[in-house]
């Protein structure tokens, strides 16, 4: 046993464990400590136009902040960079540590665990003054990556913390219920545990990230001006051009993968009525809506659903008689090998 441990020691084979987190699949998207390095490269490039030249990693006075840590990557990366680049300026690495880890790194946890998570990447230990801890000079468990539990306050349908809205987040507690601490001007007053030279946290502007604009628009909360959208034909465009304007360099939209979409004929009759204005659209929210939660979760509109998809599975009784009498029947996902090659992702 001993001889095989030594064998795969000596083949290089001990993976970076953030960045297999990074590989898994689950709700939270991690951020690989290869793409981390890649933008904290661009930083440092960027610092370096801004300043003269300047080490960004060089310097003792800048402080970081990591808004959403879960894995604490970029905070471990970001350390290491400054770690190497003191050495020259402070000798002694005990100091060093110290002084990069409490005065110029800092998080704010996303969830209760991924602020452990982020301690752990940091201080190598879940609680920064820990026996374990690298940080010598902590008297809380927190360190500089903070969290504390907020609940949802309902205001106008939309919670004052977060933004969320109350249709979608007002649930049962066996669901993700919990504020995020976006907004850092309601945070600041909790920080307190965090280094004193760090507060508080000022901003001129806040930049939203969602996957839904849509809503964002039909609440009012946003002008169309207001809104960017960055699509999956947008990334295949920005990568073919990436490659055609530059076939030597690395690209950045190259692990983006291609979209297939496979789409099914509506019935005729549904296209019509469709067609009439009057039933044109509905509110996919209220449609697959479900009550309850776990086990005992069903869908609130059942028979609706279970007829949309006896729909798109061709189970619609008129093109199931057409069909018959053609002799013919449209693919559908992994009933036809050639579609195979097309649903990797």
């Amino acid at each position: 046993m001993s001889g095989a441990q030594a064998i795969f020691a000596l083949r290089g084979r001990n993976p970076d464990v953030l960045t297999c987190i990074a590989n898994l699949s689950n709700d939270l998207v991690f951020t690989p400590p290869e793409f981390a390095n890649r933008m904290l490269d661009k930083l440092a490039e960027a610092w370096a136009a801004d300043h003269n030249g300047s080490n960004l990693w060089a310097d003792k006075k800048v402080k970081f902040l990591d808004p959403c840590a879960k894995s604490g990557v970029f905070l471990r990366e970001i350390t290491n960079r400054l770690n190497n680049g003191l050495a020259n300026e402070m000798p002694n690495l005990r100091k060093r540590v110290d002084h990069i880890l409490t005065k110029q790194v800092f998080g704010i946890g996303t969830t209760y665990l991924t602020s452990l998570l982020a301690r752990r990447s940091l201080y190598c230990s879940k609680y920064a003054n820990g026996n374990h801890s690298i940080a010598k000079k902590f008297d809380s468990d927190a360190g500089n990556i903070w969290f504390k539990r907020t609940e949802h306050k309902w205001t106008d349908g939309k919670c004052k913390y977060c933004g969320a809205h109350a249709r979608d987040y007002d649930r049962g507690e066996g669901l993700e219920t919990h504020a995020y601490a976006s907004g850092l001007e309601n945070v600041n007053e909790d920080l307190s545990g965090l280094s004193k030279e760090f507060l508080p946290i000022t901003t001129k502007a806040y930049l939203y990230l969602s996957g839904t604009p849509f809503k964002a628009l039909a609440t009012g909360e946003f002008i169309e001006e207001q809104i960017f959208n960055w699509t999956y034909t947008d990334e295949q465009r920005a990568k073919a051009e990436f490659a055609t304007q530059n076939p030597v360099k690395w690209n950045p939209y190259g692990a983006l993968p291609q979209m297939r979409l496979l789409t099914y004929q509506m019935p005729d009759e549904l296209v019509a009525i469709a067609s009439g204005g009057e039933f044109n659209e509905f509110d996919l929210n209220e449609f697959f809506a479900a009550t309850d939660s776990g086990k005992k979760a069903q869908f609130k509109h059942k028979g609706d659903v279970q007829k949309w998809l006896d729909i798109i599975r061709g189970q619609y009784a008129p093109k199931t008689v057409e069909s018959l009498k053609t002799g013919t029947r449209p693919p559908f996902p992994y009933s036809d090998v050639r579609l195979l090659p097309y649903l990797q992702h």
